[in-house]
């Protein structure tokens, strides 16, 4: 029997004879197990308390679906264990605290899989978005160039290499002889939008008595570029485009965002919509209502936002952050402007709109970005990349598809 373990980096609260944990990551725990021809066990960071996300849900241990073992990532308890485990094949990501597990894998026999999402440069972003002083953001550069040093060195010495997205995979697929690109998220071939739906959306704009609807849904915060809204609002005003912006999500910059909306006088345009359920209202809400989806990411983490809105048929106007880029390299299903240029982004906005063939051809190229990668899709091609891997005989006799650009060879 074949033993996969999977680290994931995030918390886990055990309470009782249950846990509080993020519900994305159960539900991908939870195809590993269906596919894996074996045992699957998740190994999380210990935490004395439920985490703030609003993903964050109470399972009971009987009902998880595969094996949970949580530890301090920096403890000898966590290695001890590993071994005493034995696993065929480990998945987990560079994080500073588990450097040495691929040397450990490799001593107990087991194939050890790095995954990887951001990029030097994203963290170096993210960073800058995080520190508002120079002398922390200067910290803060020094230490991620050292673990970036790490983290390729940890790459070289993998078994196999997982990329979330397009940036990392164009960026470290030359450091492994097994790499693989994919993009997380949790569509599903039913939620992926139908003719119709693009169609009627055409209809609404063909209609000039009729308001442009942008959407955003996010973390309102630096990370995520939710502080550019306002600002690209503000020029597609000054630009005379008739528009309404429906913002959805919380965060730390929820109440500086509507007092700015407010202080601009757009509140007419602008409508805060607070924290949707994904499947039973935003969903509905991006297919059937938006137009265009507005992205300020200022940096190029691999978010399953242009997932999740592609596969609403619906295209998207962001910055030419690295993840951006590279879908659009793939897939056309938008435009975008340089990070930060808000005046720009909101020019691009103003052309597509006039064009209801390019908004048509963008949004078809959506609805095939989406189908081609939805969650069953994706985590096929994952396990199989994994299983070949452990133990080429049972990959070869199972039927997932094949890899379309995750070679080392795949054009970038």
């Amino acid at each position: 029997m074949l033993k996969l373990i999977v680290i994931g980096d995030l918390p886990a609260a055990p309470v009782d004879q249950g846990v509080f944990i993020s519900k994305k990551f159960v539900t991908g725990m939870r195809r590993y197990a269906e596919l894996w021809p074996g045992e699957v066990t998740a190994l999380l960071q210990a935490s004395e308390k439920c985490t703030e996300d609003l993903d964050v849900k109470h399972f009971s241990l009987e009902t998880l679906g595969f094996g949970l073992k949580t530890a301090a990532f920096d403890s000898d308890e966590l290695r001890a264990w590993l071994r005493e485990e034995r696993p065929n094949v480990v998945l987990g990501g560079a994080n500073y605290q588990l450097l040495d597990l691929g040397d450990i894998c490799r001593s107990i026999g087991a194939k050890f899989v790095c995954c990887t999402e951001y990029t030097l440069r994203t963290n170096l972003q993210i960073s800058a978005a995080d520190n508002p002083s120079l002398l922390g953001r200067a910290k803060s550069s020094a230490w991620l160039l050292r673990h970036e040093l790490r983290t390729r060195a940890l790459i070289k010495k993998s078994a196999g290499l997982q990329c979330n997205g397009t940036p990392t995979f164009d960026a470290y697929r030359e450091l492994n002889p097994n790499p693989l690109a994919y993009f997380d998220s949790r569509i599903s071939k039913s939620m992926v939008a139908g003719a119709e739906h693009i169609e009627a959306r055409l209809r609404r704009i063909a209609n000039p008595a009729r308001p442009a609807t942008l959407l955003f849904s996010g973390r309102l915060n630096a990370m995520k570029g939710a502080n550019h809204l306002v600002g690209v609002a503000d020029a597609l005003r000054s630009l005379d485009v008739r528009f309404r912006l429906l913002i959805c999500g919380d965060g730390p910059l929820a109440p500086h965002m509507k007092a700015e909306a407010e202080r601009r006088g757009l509140e007419q345009h602008i409508e805060f919509r607070g924290v949707l359920d994904f499947e039973r209202e935003l969903v509905p809400l991006v297919r059937d209502e938006a137009d265009l989806f507005l992205c300020c990411h200022v940096q190029g983490d691999p978010s399953c936002t242009y997932l999740e809105t592609a596969a609403c048929g619906v295209p998207i106007a962001g910055y030419a952050n690295e993840a951006f880029r590279g879908i659009l390299r793939r897939y056309p299903i938008g435009v975008a402007a340089p990070v930060g240029q808000s005046l720009t982004l909101a020019k691009e906005i103003r052309a597509l709109l006039r064009s209801p063939g390019r908004m048509a051809s963008m949004a078809n190229a959506a609805v095939k970005f989406a189908e081609e990668n939805t969650f069953d899709e994706v985590f096929a091609q994952r396990i199989d990349h994994l299983l070949k891997l452990a133990s080429p005989q049972a990959a070869t006799k199972r039927t997932f598809p094949s890899v379309r650009w995750g070679a080392a060879s795949a054009s970038p």
